[in-house]
Formats: structure tokens, sequence, C-alpha cells
């Protein structure tokens, strides 16, 4: 099975196969890239407004999905996970605007750590502040729980709408790690 995957991926890469429903964000050039009635389209990623849709699945269990909408063309993208609660959301937005602003680092997540070094701003943010290249493969699992925890806490309070200092006024507390 994992040949079949590796196969798969060398595939995917060398361009021997396409996959066209893919929706591609790429923070280089700051467009997300969607298939759109049969054809793919590059729509800058600043052009888009972010809303929230629910959907209730046939048991009756409410999902809420993040929904990418372009208004010059009308073509729009949802994100296909779902999520228990709209905040969840609005943490997806907030990441995904972190994640294609070239003029900020990479989110400091475990996902992005073995590719931070290829980020030049990334690169350079860890080079000044110190960061350590295995920040997150050599953390001991209980800080790492005791840190989601903490985050999650601070995002489920955050008042959506407002600006960090703002929100502050209102009595939110950040986790005390990262930004939130």
């Amino acid at each position: 099975m994992y040949v079949l995957y590796k196969l798969a991926r060398f595939a995917l890469r060398r361009g021997w196969v396409k996959d066209k429903n893919n929706t591609i964000f790429d923070r280089r050039t700051g467009m997300m890239t969607l298939t759109w009635k049969g054809k793919r389209h590059a729509i800058p990623f600043v052009e888009l407004e972010a809303g929230t849709r629910h959907i209730v699945n046939r048991p009756g269990i409410v999902r809420y999905h993040l929904f990418l909408y372009h208004r010059p063309t009308g073509m729009f993208a949802q994100h296909p996970a779902g999520n228990e609660h709209p905040w969840q959301v609005e943490v997806e937005w907030e990441y995904m605007q972190h994640f294609m602003d070239i003029s900020r680092p990479l989110p400091d997540v475990p996902m992005f750590e073995p590719f931070r070094y290829k980020d030049p701003v990334t690169a350079e943010h860890d080079r000044r502040s110190g960061r350590y290249e295995n920040y997150w493969r050599d953390m001991a699992v209980e800080k790492a729980e005791e840190m989601k925890k903490k985050s999650v806490e601070a995002a489920k309070t955050f008042l959506w709408g407002k600006t960090r200092e703002e929100a502050m006024m209102w009595g939110w507390q950040p986790s005390g790690f990262g930004e939130g």
C-alpha cells in the first residue's frame, strides 16, 4: 500500500497524472487555483470573501464549513472538512490568511516544521528569534497538549470581528502561545 501511495505522489508531482478537482493555495503567487465548470482558474486570494455555511447531515448533525467566495466571477470553494463549532471556521480563516501573507512567517504548526527553512521570510524570522529547528518534533506530548488546550480556550472566547487589541479591551485573554 505504501509503495502505491509513493508512486501516485510521484506521478502527480511529475505531472503525469493531473488532479483536476483539487484547490490549491499558492503562498508564493498569492493565488487560489480551483476547478470551475470543468476548467482551472486562478483567483487572487486577497479578492476572496469568507463566510460560514452550515450543513445538516443525515442523522441531524450540524457541521460548519469555511466558504470562500469570489464576488467578481461568482466562483466559490468550500472547505470539505466540517467543524463542530462556528468559531472553528473563524480560526480556519485566520490560519489561511496567515499562511497566504508572505510578509509573515509560516504559521508555527507541526505540519510546516520540515519546510520552514525553505520560506525566506520564515527562515529569517526563525534565525532572528532563535527558534529551534525541531521545536515541534522534540516537544513533550504533555506540553503540546497543554498548549492546545489553552489555545482552544482562547479561540473559543475570542470576540470574532474585533481586532486583537479591541478583544483584549473587552477582557479576552490570549493563550500565551504564538499570537493567540
